[in-house]
Order: C-alpha cells, then sequence, then structure tokens
C-alpha cells in the first residue's frame, strides 16, 4: 500500500509555511539558532515543509475546535481507506467510545 500524506495547517496558512513567514517563520528561525551545527537538518526541515504546503491538504483556524477538525478530516478523506463492514462498527457506536467522550469534553 501506498503512503498518503494529508497536510492538517492548523492556526497557520499553509503560504506562512511555504515562506516561513509570521509567527511560522519566527519559530523556524529560533530552531535554526537552536541547530545552528547542523544546518543539513534545518535544510531538510524547510524542505519537507515547503513540499508538505504545497501539497493538498486541510487548513483549520484555532476557533474551528478540535472536534471539527477531526470530523472534517475524518469524514473527507480516510473513510476510503476503511472497508464498510468496519466503517459500520463506528457507525453504530461499538468503537470507539472513550474517544468519543474525550473528543466531545474538548469541544467545550
Amino acid at each position: 500500500m501506498g503512503q498518503r500524506v494529508l497536510p492538517v495547517f492548523y492556526h497557520v496558512d499553509p503560504s506562512d509555511v511555504r515562506g516561513q513567514k509570521r509567527k511560522f517563520g519566527t519559530a523556524f528561525q529560533q530552531q535554526e539558532v537552536k541547530f545552528r551545527g547542523e544546518p543539513n537538518k534545518m535544510n531538510k526541515w524547510r524542505e519537507a515543509l515547503v513540499a508538505a504546503s504545497n501539497l493538498a491538504g486541510f487548513s483549520f483556524s484555532k476557533s474551528d475546535g478540535l472536534v471539527f477538525l477531526v470530523h472534517t478530516i475524518l469524514s473527507d478523506h480516510f473513510v476510503s481507506i476503511f472497508s464498510c463492514k468496519e466503517l459500520s462498527h463506528y457507525e453504530q457506536g461499538n468503537t470507539g467510545n472513550a474517544k468519543q467522550k474525550d473528543l466531545k469534553s474538548m469541544e467545550s
């Protein structure tokens, strides 16, 4: 099975990641100072982040909420990964009840 990459940008604009601008750029510069003895590591990170920001994915603001984020990602992309039989357990509420409660409590 091939690998899938689905970038999720939470409270950051993908263009800020791509160009290392604004708050993301400031944070990235701090990491460059921290790893100044390892320029290859920082270059690899920069290239990987630029590549990820150029892929189709999701961009969420902080006000969207974690439950909305998880629901959107699962309903739009991961449904195709599981068979209908596996999904029927989720739809019937037979699995993940503890996690569902955790997510619902985070929403408020």
